[in-house]
């Protein structure tokens, strides 16, 4: 592998590059067509605990961290904000938080702490590319938008096929040789 440290020499290499998990490959002769979509996280300002788990819905997906605070994430269609959304990321926001009270009854008026816009990485059918791509032997690839909720899964599965061999039944609609 050619880095901005040097180059190093290994076995197995694993490639967990999120949005530049294409360019990564296609540096190295290989293709993984990816389609990365925008996205929201908003934070609000503490509440009092009402949720101990992740919700997830078509429209929403929320968790509760321990100080209280509401971590929300939802779709932003991409393009300029100020097209997709006439008052621009406040009125994203403001969205954001009614699907959670919605989904939430009863709890409160919730406030904006901050939004982060940002990029995940999608394989461009929309499901994980998990596994050594075709002609990519010593190369284990493990890309997808989910990667915080699926990570200690797939962190252990990967380590199981990597270390051990074991190759596990729930990857095979996943793996990244699909592509190819």
């Amino acid at each position: 592998v050619q880095t901005s440290a040097g180059q190093f020499h290994a076995d197995r290499i694993v490639l967990a590059g999120g949005v530049g998990t294409q360019a990564m490959l296609e540096a190295a002769g290989l293709h993984l067509p990816m389609d990365n979509e925008p996205g929201l996280i908003l934070h609000t300002e503490p509440v009092a605990p009402v949720i101990d788990h992740l919700i997830l819905s078509p429209e929403i997906h929320f968790w509760q961290k321990p100080d209280g605070a509401i971590i929300a994430g939802d779709d932003y269609g991409g393009g300029d904000m100020g097209e997709d959304l006439p008052d621009g990321p406040a009125d994203l926001a403001a969205r954001v938080l009614e699907k959670v009270q919605n989904r939430l009854p009863g709890i409160g008026p919730l406030n904006v702490d901050h939004i982060m816009l940002g990029v995940r990485p999608m394989p461009v059918d929309g499901f994980p590319a998990i596994g050594t791509p075709s002609g990519g032997d010593g190369l284990y690839i493990a890309t997808m938008h989910s990667g915080i909720t699926l990570g200690p899964l797939i962190g252990r599965l990967a380590a199981e096929s990597i270390v051990d061999g074991i190759e596990s039944d729930l990857l095979d609609p996943y793996r990244a040789a699909r592509f190819n």
